[in-house]
C-alpha cells in the first residue's frame, strides 16, 4: 500500500489541489479499496467477466490514469469475476456438424477424433473430453469423439 503524496500509485497530488488518477488496472482491487492513501478518492464498482484477469482484479477504468480530478470525484472501477464458464451440452448420438455448432456457439474451440465403438452408429458423437455438464472457461478446448 502507498503513502500519502507519492508511494505503490504514484505521485497522486497534482497542482492545486488536484488529486491525479493512479493506474489502478492490474491492481487487487480489494487491496486498493483498503488502502488508506487513497481515501480521498470516491470509488464506484462494478463486475463483469475477464478472460484477461484473475478473478478480484482491477480491468478497466475511468477516468484514465494521470486524470485531474477533485477530492471525492467518483472513479469507476471494473473488478474481474474472472472468466465466464459454460457447461459442455450433452451431444451424444448427435451428428458431428450439430455437435460442432453448438459448441462453437458456446464459445469453445472444437477438435473432431475418430475411433471405433460397435455399440454406436457410425458418424455419431460417442462423448466429449472433457465429459458433457463439465464447467470449463469460455474459449477452452473441447474434442468430439464421433464413431467410424
Amino acid at each position: 500500500p502507498g503513502s500519502i503524496g507519492s508511494g505503490a500509485y504514484g505521485e497522486i497530488y497534482g497542482e492545486n489541489g488536484k488529486l491525479i488518477v493512479p493506474d489502478f488496472v492490474g491492481k487487487n482491487a480489494d487491496e486498493v479499496l483498503r488502502d488508506k492513501s487513497l481515501v480521498m478518492f470516491g470509488f464506484s464498482i462494478e463486475y463483469d467477466y475477464s478472460s484477461e484477469y484473475e478473478y478480484g482484479i482491477i480491468f478497466e477504468q475511468s477516468p484514465a490514469p494521470g486524470t485531474e480530478i477533485d477530492s471525492m470525484d467518483e472513479v469507476s472501477i471494473t473488478v474481474s469475476k474472472g472468466p465466464r464458464t459454460v457447461r459442455v451440452p450433452v451431444l451424444r448420438f448427435s451428428e458431428p456438424d450439430r455437435a460442432r455448432s453448438e459448441l462453437e456457439d458456446l464459445g469453445f474451440k472444437v477438435t473432431v477424433k475418430y475411433e471405433f465403438n460397435e455399440q454406436t452408429e457410425k458418424g455419431l458423437v460417442l462423448r466429449t473430453e472433457p465429459e458433457e455438464r463439465t464447467e470449463l472457461p469460455e474459449g477452452s478446448e473441447v474434442t468430439l469423439y464421433v464413431s467410424k
